[in-house]
């Protein structure tokens, strides 16, 4: 007669290997790319710092509503952006002016308002 072989599931090394393959396709994950909103009150006080608040109303700058093309003027004339976002305004609007602030060469910071 054939004898049996006693076969478990798994061999302790079999998920040992798998443990070991799921912490190294884990590792490799990056974390995620989103927006970050930095709440804080403060402001770089440049002269070249252009302070732009966008609200459900629209876009203004120095308490002026302005166009998303009067954007592109006034972002490279600046050095630094602040851009405070008001907390009901679509993503698509902070996503348009982010926009215009890469054709110009410029880096936004984001604020919360």
């Amino acid at each position: 007669m054939r004898k049996r072989r006693n076969q478990s599931v798994a061999q302790p090394s079999d998920i040992a290997f798998l443990l070991i393959i799921f912490f190294l396709l884990l590792a490799g994950i990056e974390s995620s790319k989103a927006i970050t909103l930095e709440q804080t009150g403060k402001v770089v006080s440049k002269q070249q710092t252009c302070v732009v608040m966008l609200q459900t109303e629209g876009i203004f700058y120095q308490e002026k509503a302005i166009t998303l093309s009067a954007c592109f003027s006034l972002f490279s004339e600046c050095d630094n952006i602040q851009l405070y976002v008001d907390s009901e305004v679509s993503w698509q609007q902070v996503v348009d002016i982010l926009s215009v602030a890469n054709q110009c060469g410029k880096e936004v910071q984001l604020y919360e308002a």
